[in-house]
């Protein structure tokens, strides 16, 4: 049994939750923040090999005679430089530095990306919520007048060229209602791509 029925749904959407959903769920963006993280790493590192080597030491000795007890405690601390060459230490502090700077204009470019992607299609998804409205007045302004024009067809006083008319005027407005529809759920797929997770919904009459 066929019905011309078809489930509508009102997607819930909040511009800024989405925006920090996306910052914080997008994988991508979550690898460019590990990457940020590993080339600030690697600066400290770096800068590790400037300071010298910390080495603790300690000595203790007891001895034993006939007339005395004798014992003796040392501790030493030795700060040394081993290997130590300034130039290929200062040249791999600012490669780091400058890795991390790459890794972080990355992030930040990736973020204006989602940002503006995000963006445009919450814009997108409030025009075609507004389309799909349209739509369905228009389906109901073509109902309305198909409705007229088949009783007045029936009672003698319209023609079928009017009627014919009618009829293709109210199929047109039901195909674009449809595809004004398809529409709206797939600018509200295209968030969740975005987003990286379902947009709650609630089905009712648009």
């Amino acid at each position: 049994e066929l019905s011309d029925s078809l489930p509508v749904f009102e997607y819930e959407t909040d511009l800024e939750v989405l925006m920090a959903d996306a910052f914080r769920i997008r994988p991508d963006l979550l690898s460019q923040e590990k990457s940020v993280e590993a080339a600030y790493l690697n600066i400290r590192s770096a800068k590790r090999n400037y300071t010298p080597d910390l080495v603790a030491n300690g000595t203790y000795y007891r001895g034993k005679s006939d007339r005395t007890d004798e014992s003796n405690f040392q501790i030493g601390v030795d700060l040394s430089y081993s290997g130590l060459n300034l130039m290929q230490i200062k040249k791999e502090h600012d490669i780091a530095k400058k890795n991390y700077e790459i890794a972080l204009a990355d992030y930040e470019k990736a973020k204006q990306n989602v940002y503006l992607d995000v963006k445009q299609a919450y814009i997108n998804l409030s025009n075609t919520k507004n389309t799909v409205k349209q739509a369905e007045m228009n389906v109901e302004q073509a109902k309305e007048q198909n409705y007229h024009a088949t009783g007045r067809y029936n009672a003698g006083y319209g023609d079928a060229m009017e009627l014919k008319d009618a009829e293709n005027t109210y199929l047109n407005a039901q195909l674009e209602y449809y595809q004004a529809l398809l529409e709206y759920n797939t600018e509200a797929a295209n968030i969740e791509r975005l987003v990286g997770r379902p947009l709650t919904s609630t089905e009712t009459e648009l």
